[in-house]
């Protein structure tokens, strides 16, 4: 018998299902060659722990436990499925109403000037603010009157 048969027979082999002479050749083979032998033994050993079978106690209310929770799931989808109409609309609105304020204040960002465009600040100022006209210093104010000062000091220097 050679290694491929031998492998081929070695489940019905331990399970004592093969013919005088087929089991008879492969005892012989077993004994002659170390290789088959040692995947025999690993097949046997795991096939051992196969066909032990370890029983698990099970509760006797296992079933009625596994009913209830099934039920309890079964009316919280009924619950969900009665509200879920009825916050459609709320729903709706409320993302209609989020849209329509993100493109308005999307809509008023300002818009990025190129690089080599100089921007003095009264421009910055009127596009944040929408101011037309905007003088950083008006006429009648504190900061005109320390500006004249320093002009002044200034035109003094020799």
């Amino acid at each position: 018998m050679n290694h491929k048969a031998c492998q081929k027979n070695l489940i019905l082999f331990l399970e004592a299902e093969l013919n005088e002479k087929q089991r008879l050749q492969m005892e012989n083979h077993l004994q002659q060659c170390s290789l088959c032998r040692s995947i025999a033994k690993k097949v046997q050993n795991v096939y051992r722990l196969g066909t032990v079978e370890q029983r698990v106690k099970v509760s006797p209310y296992l079933y009625t436990r596994v009913q209830a929770r099934w039920q309890s799931r079964q009316t919280n989808k009924h619950k969900l499925t009665y509200f879920l109409p009825k916050l459609q609309p709320f729903a709706t609105v409320i993302f209609v109403l989020i849209a329509v304020l993100c493109g308005y204040f999307l809509g008023n960002l300002p818009q990025p000037m190129e690089q080599n465009q100089a921007i003095s600040p009264e421009q910055v100022v009127w596009q944040t603010f929408s101011m037309d006209v905007f003088e950083l210093n008006p006429p009648q104010s504190l900061g005109q009157a320390m500006m004249a000062a320093f002009e002044k000091q200034i035109e003094a220097l020799p």
